[in-house]
C-alpha cells in the first residue's frame, strides 16, 4: 500500500500535465454498441410483425373485485374466433 501511495505522489505532477489523453477505442466501441442495438431492434420488430391480429372478436368479458377500501382489481378478457 505504501508503494502505491509513493508512486502516486511521485507521478501526480506527471499525470496532471499529460494532455495527450487519447480516445482511440471510443469510436469503435460506439460503433459496436450501435450495431448490436440496431440488430436487437430489428429482431424485435420482426418478431412483433409476425404476430397475427385476430380476424374477429368473439366476446369481451369484464369483471372487477374490490379487495380493500380503496383497492379495485379489474379483469378484461377478450376472446377471438
Amino acid at each position: 500500500m505504501k508503494q502505491i501511495q509513493l508512486f502516486i505522489r511521485k507521478n501526480k505532477r506527471k499525470m496532471h500535465t499529460n494532455k495527450k489523453g487519447g480516445i482511440e477505442g471510443l469510436p469503435l466501441q460506439l460503433l459496436i454498441i450501435i450495431v448490436v442495438a440496431s440488430l436487437g431492434l430489428a429482431v424485435m420488430v420482426g418478431w412483433f410483425n409476425n404476430i397475427d391480429e385476430p380476424d374477429m372478436i368473439d366476446s369481451i368479458e369484464t369483471s372487477y373485485d374490490r379487495s380493500g377500501k380503496d383497492t379495485y382489481s379489474i379483469t378484461v378478457r377478450v376472446l377471438d374466433k
